[in-house]
């Protein structure tokens, strides 16, 4: 019986997980300007454009991982590619030490400048 609990439980986790990476695959990417969007509503319209930087690392990294974990899908690389490319581009004050702004509009111009440690 443990063994069909656990079964279980991995077969949710698993299915969560996809759900999770779709949703933001096909609702949170920006295909004009790169990156990923912040503020979706749960059924995936992007509500505000502004764009978090901490999420574009964020998503970079989850993406990255997923591939080293689960195995390179060519749509998890272009999404950490599009979002280290918009980091790069569009979300560091080279201006300032190279710190990273906060928040950026859609297409990369600086909103905000805070000084957490995370962006």
């Amino acid at each position: 019986m443990e063994r069909e609990k656990l079964q279980a439980w991995r077969d949710w986790v698993r299915a969560e997980l996809e759900s999770c990476v779709s949703f933001w695959l096909e609702h949170g990417m920006d295909k004009e300007h790169g990156g990923v969007y912040t503020c979706l509503t749960r059924d995936g319209k992007v509500f505000s454009t502004d764009k978090s930087v901490w999420m574009q690392g964020r998503c970079a990294w989850t993406f990255s991982y997923l591939c080293r974990v689960y195995g390179k899908k060519q749509e998890w690389l272009d999404a950490a590619k599009s979002c280290l490319d918009f980091l790069e581009e569009h979300c560091i004050n080279r201006t300032a030490g190279d710190r990273l702004y906060f928040t950026v509009t859609a297409d990369g111009k600086p909103l905000r400048q805070r000084r957490y440690c995370f962006s």
